[in-house]
């Protein structure tokens, strides 16, 4: 059973430690891609360890249900919006250190502000010979908060809750705890905390993808929706026989078409398109041509690697490719 909520001790307790600059504790409505709305208690912008630390305390003794948003700019995975109506937004937007780099192992800890735009800048500015996975989303986009909603990218390592190699978290009392990385001993407890509420991630070590010496980007369009079911056999087929390692992403037209653009200003947005007519939208832009159904995936490796791989996987799709 949970304590009695008590908003007001609270809101008393935490101006204490965050001034009236760092805090909105007002009654407030979040808007979002996903098209609903949340009544929200406040939002809260802690500025260190400790202020957060001290924050997870304050709403546990006081009863107060926290909502934590790293940027909240993962298009598609909730944006900003609450769990439930009356939360303390808490947003982690100023803690967005990289606060370690390991250019011997390809690893970076990243805090829960750090984006994807962030992440590849720094590595641009080290010369380092690595790249970041990441998502479509945007460059704004957290990587912390895309793991922890089992978000993926493209590369080899773009399954995200699989190439977790440590967290750091705070737990309802205050405390800290680290999930455990490898090389080590003991359990890993970081799949806890993917999609849960267990606790405050608040940093998080992933790998880096050693830039390969050459990149091909393949595209297979399907003019039809059966033929896109064969498709994704052969691709599972050749993703297991190694002739490429990235994730592939899938979509028809209606995923092509949000994906390349705004929602088209020539049309009426009370008039729902139809899969033919944002194929056929998609296709007057040029941006990419696409079917029925499109994939797109990458092969890495040696050049005369990739050019083998590339042959195989167009002798696979002959039959199949539009």
């Amino acid at each position: 059973m949970g304590l009695p909520r008590n908003d007001q001790g609270f809101v008393e307790e935490v101006s204490q430690f965050i001034s009236s600059a760092q805090r909105e504790l007002i009654l407030t409505t979040e808007e979002n891609s996903l098209g609903i709305q949340r009544q929200i208690a406040g939002v809260v912008y802690p500025e260190s360890m400790e202020q957060l630390r001290k924050l997870v305390q304050l709403a546990s003794r006081h009863g107060v249900p926290l909502y934590p948003v790293s940027q909240g700019k993962n298009i598609g995975y909730g944006d900003r919006t609450p769990y439930q109506q009356g939360q303390v937004v808490v947003s982690l937007t100023k803690l967005n250190k990289i606060r370690e780099y390991n250019p011997e192992n390809g690893e970076v800890v990243v805090e829960p502000g750090g984006t994807q735009g962030q992440l590849a800048q720094f590595l641009k500015d080290k010369g380092a010979p690595f790249w970041a996975d990441v998502t479509g989303a945007s460059p704004d986009a957290s990587i912390l908060g895309n793991t922890l909603e089992a978000g993926f990218g493209h590369t080899p390592i773009g399954d995200h809750r699989k190439n977790i190699l440590d967290m750091e978290v705070i737990l309802a009392d205050g405390s800290l705890l680290r999930t455990g990385e490898m090389p080590s001993v003991g359990p890993d407890l970081a799949a806890l905390f993917i999609q849960s509420n267990f606790g405050l991630v608040t940093a998080i070590k992933i790998p880096l993808f050693p830039i390969p010496e050459d990149t091909v980007t393949f595209v297979i369009s399907f003019s039809t929706e059966p033929s896109f079911f064969k498709g994704i056999g052969v691709l599972k087929e050749l993703r297991k026989a190694g002739v490429f390692n990235s994730l592939v992403h899938s979509g028809n037209a209606t995923r092509a078409l949000m994906t390349a653009s705004p929602f088209p200003k020539e049309c009426d947005p009370a008039h729902a398109l139809s899969e033919s007519e944002c194929q056929a939208l998609i296709n007057k832009k040029g941006l990419l041509k696409v079917g029925a159904w499109t994939t797109i995936g990458a092969i890495y490796g040696m050049k005369e690697e990739v050019k083998f791989k590339v042959k195989r996987l167009k002798a696979a799709f002959r039959v199949l490719v539009k």
